[in-house]
């Protein structure tokens, strides 16, 4: 007996054939958590990939920050918040930018703002994921993080549609040959509450459409938070928290997000990038056997021959590590 019951709705992603990743193709990164897994899917893929500011939610700031790329606009001292002998910045993550002395810290994020505006020359595909519209203002201007900070120090509101396209709009007008691929985080920010985070995640998804309509050659919507809401819709796809996508429902968006924006040739290199990969972390019985001697040999054999598939990335870390076990 034929069965043709369905017992899941799939996502219908119209694919946009402006935009066509390879492992020529530079990529910038700038958003949520969730941006940040896929992005470790692609340096894993071989592809070149820049992750500035760490951890940022809201989109006034990931586009004030991406406008101080285009323009080589600079921090300052002013731009630093100070606490426990600690100096953070309102407009990065404090993971990884954070300093005791605050000269260092400004050296280091106006040195990722130098470096990555000469990679414009490169023309990098942009990838940007809103994590929550609601926002946080100190001194009457939005901030990207708190950093712990009371919150009377602060006023919370939730962005218009309107206030994003208004961001957003003069940027991409600004970067004419840019192609953009947005995309709405599935991580639910249950402190604001359910019903406000619906509505948060709401304006987003309205305001990039309406992005996607005046800019229909450069920007692409990517549905991930559709496709774990909707074809994954099952706290088993969690971790623990009952928050976060767990590595299999990451891993279903990196296979929907390939099948989206690349041809069959990269996924193709990605494979065999997965495969050396796999031989890399393999761990022998004996490290001084002469078969082990020759599998490393071969493995850098491989690297040789696919490094010229991979034109953008450094497989010195993967050499170094071989040559460090045949020592």
């Amino acid at each position: 007996m034929k069965n043709d019951k369905i017992f899941r709705k799939i996502v219908q992603i119209v694919k946009n054939n402006n935009i066509n990743l390879t492992h020529n193709s530079s990529l910038i990164m700038i958003g949520s958590c969730f941006s940040l897994e896929v992005g470790k899917r692609l340096k894993k893929a071989c592809f070149e990939i820049n992750q500035p500011f760490g951890t940022i939610f809201n989109p006034i700031t990931i586009g004030n920050n991406l406008l101080r790329i285009i323009d080589k606009d600079n921090f300052t001292k002013n731009d630093l918040i100070e606490q426990n002998n600690v100096f953070y910045s309102w407009h990065h993550s404090s993971k990884n930018y954070y300093d005791n002395d605050s000269t260092a810290l400004i050296k280091k994020v106006n040195g990722e703002i130098d470096s990555l505006n000469k990679s414009f020359s490169k023309n990098p595909i942009l990838i940007l994921t809103f994590g929550t519209s609601i926002v946080y203002e100190y001194n009457n201007k939005i901030v990207g993080n708190c950093h712990k900070q009371p919150s009377n120090h602060f006023q919370k509101r939730r962005l218009s549609i309107e206030d994003i396209v208004s961001c957003w709009k003069n940027i991409i007008k600004k970067c004419p040959d840019q192609h953009f691929i947005f995309t709405v985080s599935p991580v639910r920010h249950y402190k604001d509450g359910i019903v406000e985070n619906n509505r948060s995640k709401a304006v987003l998804i309205l305001a990039i459409d309406e992005l996607v309509k005046l800019f229909p050659n450069q920007i692409s919507y990517f549905p991930s938070y559709e496709i774990i809401m909707d074809e994954l819709r099952d706290y088993r796809f969690y971790n623990a928290d009952m928050i976060h996508p767990n590595k299999e429902s990451v891993e279903y968006i990196w296979i929907k997000f390939q099948e989206t924006y690349m041809n069959n040739k990269t996924i193709e290199i990605i494979n065999k990038c997965d495969k050396l990969r796999q031989a890399l972390d393999h761990k022998p019985f004996l490290n001084s056997s002469k078969e082990y001697e020759q599998f490393l040999e071969n493995l850098k054999q491989k690297i040789a021959s696919i490094s010229n598939q991979t034109p953008l990335y450094n497989w010195s870390d993967e050499i170094v590590k071989i040559n460090s076990e045949l020592a």
